[in-house]
């Protein structure tokens, strides 16, 4: 699962004095002959791990499979292809695309942009191989933003992704394509990646069902990320119990994603917990509507009309819940509101170091194991950085001087404060199954797409106010469909604790069906 690795090679003595100079640690001639005698025996471990690398290595046979898209009104295909399950399991006859930020070995990744020129990885992710050993087959490669960095669908190169539902107006993002192709019923099954909302925001724009797993639950190897601790990979589908099958064949334990080491306990708890053949109902579900995720959507009415009667739709449908039985209690949790402020932060410097620099600590604990795939996109913006969009450069740019300038201090506050979230969602959840909120805000459904690239702002920072607090606490979240305001889907976003996945499959089965003869 690991591409070929090369050693490197013996310094000269040209070479080390200036990147002494370069650090501030200018090397004396003395020092230089005692670094020049060391060397040598630090490189002969990595000739050895470099031997030994061909013991572990294992590339997926598959040559250059499938070939772009014949027909595809709305942008969402970049590949089409026919890549055999290997075998049978959950998902048998289940055809499933793959966004294009996630390694398929033999067919081009680009990750919505230009700047690998169509690298075609040598693995699979390791969710791929997943889905292919349950008997999954895979159909192709979904468009999505830039480098994945954008909540719209404008970025993506070379056109943007239409909403399935309205031509012109968005599709979400980042993972565009894959929602569009499930809402359209070309594949039953798609995968997403999920650092602010990216897989819950284009499924409830598009009406279908997209789930953010709890952090770490689902292995990230061979995923293009943005920052490892708020990299999440998922599943959208039309209906839930496709959901729960690809989460039975996604959740894992893999020793290649350091992401989920401290929890391998957990997964295994899950495993079991996931193996139930059905989600059946509680007898008295327990739901927490968050003010404040009403608020930030309803807020959104001056600017994005319809953003009201989006979360005014949200409320009612969650209130249809009590005629099944359920408690449904209004709460406030502040925290809620000013996450988004924590979040900020850790996207824009944790996302700057991920796209600019081989340095950071994330390379070092093996964050890009699978594929070399980070190391593609920090090659290819160094030397085709300019075909990027411009909120892929405003975070590689801003956030490389946001953290220069305050020596990373705002980083770190940030990750410090980022608990402080979390422990007042795991508060109410102590008390309540789930939690609920409009998937959206500010803006409660689409926008049009204008195409004045000086709009960027405005239509791919619209919608991720409320999904980006999950991404911070890492417990799992999962928009569904809530109805329709003006022709236009409308999501609402559940959540619950750390590894309860079963849990929030049933609340949200719960809620489908409490509002599938609805129409607004």
């Amino acid at each position: 699962m690991v591409s070929a690795v090369t050693p490197p090679g013996m310094p000269s003595k040209e070479v080390l004095l200036q990147i002494g100079i370069d650090l501030g640690m200018p090397l004396s001639e003395e020092e230089l002959e005692i670094v020049l005698d060391l060397v040598p025996g630090l490189l002969d471990s990595y000739l050895h791990l470099a031997q030994d690398h061909a013991l572990i290595s294992s590339k997926t046979t598959r040559s250059k499979a499938g070939s772009p898209p014949n027909e595809n009104p709305h942008n969402a295909w970049t590949w089409q292809c026919a890549i055999s399950p290997t075998s049978k399991g959950v998902l048998d006859g289940v055809k499933v695309v793959i966004k294009d930020n996630i390694a398929v070995a033999g067919l081009p990744m680009r990750a919505g942009s230009n700047v690998t020129d169509g690298w075609i990885p040598e693995s699979d992710a390791t969710v791929v191989t997943s889905l292919l050993e349950n008997g999954a087959e895979i159909v192709g490669k979904s468009q999505c933003e830039d480098l994945c960095i954008s909540g719209g669908s404008i970025t993506s190169k070379p056109l943007p992704v239409h909403n399935p539902v309205r031509m012109n107006y968005s599709a979400g993002g980042s993972s565009s394509g894959s929602a569009v192709l499930v809402a359209t019923g070309e594949v039953d099954l798609a995968l997403g990646a999920d650092q602010g909302g990216s897989i819950r925001i284009p499924a409830s724009l598009c009406g279908v069902i997209g789930l953010k797993a709890t952090f770490g639950a689902i292995p990230y190897s061979g995923v293009l990320g943005l920052e490892p601790s708020i990299d999440h990979v998922g599943p959208i589908a039309r209906d839930i119990e496709t959901i729960h099958n690809a989460l039975k064949a996604m959740v894992t334990f893999h020793e290649s994603d350091p992401r989920q080491r401290p929890f391998v306990n957990e997964i295994q708890g899950l495993q079991s917990a996931l193996s139930e053949t059905q989600l059946l109902p509680f007898s008295h579900l327990r739901v927490a509507l968050i003010t404040e995720g009403f608020d930030l959507t309803r807020e959104g009415e001056t600017e994005f009309p319809g953003s009201a009667a989006s979360a005014e739709l949200v409320m009612m449908q969650a209130q249809k819940l009590i005629a099944l039985g359920a408690t449904v209690d209004l709460i406030s949790i502040p925290e809620h509101r000013f996450a988004q402020h924590v979040y900020l932060p850790i996207l824009l410097e944790g996302g700057a170091l991920s796209l600019t620099a081989l340095k950071s600590t994330l390379f070092g604990q093996g964050y890009s194991f699978t594929g070399n795939v980070e190391r593609e996109i920090v090659h290819g913006l160094s030397s085709n950085g300019s075909s990027a969009s411009p909120l892929t450069k405003l975070i590689a740019i801003v956030g490389n001087l946001f953290f220069e300038e305050t020596g990373g201090d705002f980083y770190r506050l940030a990750n410090i404060l980022r608990k402080q979230v979390s422990d007042a969602y795991d508060k109410i959840l102590d008390e309540y199954d789930a939690l609920l909120c409009p998937t959206t805000a500010p803006a409660g459904i689409a926008v049009e797409m204008s195409g004045n690239p000086k709009n960027i702002g405005r239509e791919t920072f619209s919608f991720y106010q409320n999904c980006c607090v999950t991404d911070l606490t890492g417990h799992p979240s999962i928009s569904v469909p809530a109805g329709m305001i003006d022709g236009l889907p409308v999501g609402a976003m559940l959540t619950a604790k750390h590894f309860d996945e079963m849990t929030l499959l049933r609340a949200a089965k719960m809620f489908i069906d409490s509002t599938r003869e609805t129409n607004t």
